[in-house]
């Protein structure tokens, strides 16, 4: 299919501003947490990996750590979570890519969080995450691509047994 239409300069930046007028949640969750807390953590696990001559450099741990989430939330198999993140500007942006930046192929991805769960690292770092979602007044409730929302709970006098009823309550299986 020919374009006859020329790009703006400005197209993208007109509609990831577009997406935040929407209410994009991955944007909410980029200011909610601060994912710099993850990074001595995922510095530790890869810490001893080996590394030979040449080849090119690793992906930011930090940005890997939240292709896992976007996986968890979405439930998006490694493969559909390299095309996603190539087709979805909100994506891109959550996790700070350019249209020109490489994006992690599959095996990739794959192979980061074989590494997590090797070191028993996934559940630390998912621990921690639902810790600072709950810190912030946020639960986390995971779907399928078209339905992962974020839902806000009062921060004061909210048990985790409270929480956890309140996401049972939500699941797709429960209505």
């Amino acid at each position: 299919m020919k374009r006859t239409k020329q790009m703006s300069f400005l197209a993208e930046t007109d509609r990831l501003n577009r997406l935040s007028e929407i209410g994009d949640p991955l944007e909410r969750i980029t200011y909610t947490i601060d994912w710099e807390l993850f990074r001595p953590r995922l510095e530790d696990v890869f810490r001893n990996e080996p590394k030979g001559p040449g080849g090119r450099p690793p992906m930011d741990r930090v940005m890997m750590f939240k292709i896992v989430m976007l996986q968890q939330w979405y439930r998006i198999s490694d493969d559909m979570t390299e095309y996603v993140i190539n087709d979805r500007l909100s994506f891109q942006r959550f996790l700070g890519l350019a249209l020109d930046d490489k994006v992690p192929d599959a095996k990739t991805i794959w192979a980061f969080k074989e590494r997590l769960k090797e070191n028993g690292a996934d559940l630390e770092l998912f621990e921690l995450f639902e810790k600072l979602m709950e810190q912030q007044g946020v639960v986390t409730r995971s779907g399928s691509l078209i339905d992962a929302t974020f839902m806000d709970v009062p921060v004061n006098g909210t048990s985790a047994a409270t929480i956890k009823r309140s996401k049972k309550a939500a699941s797709p299986k429960n209505g």
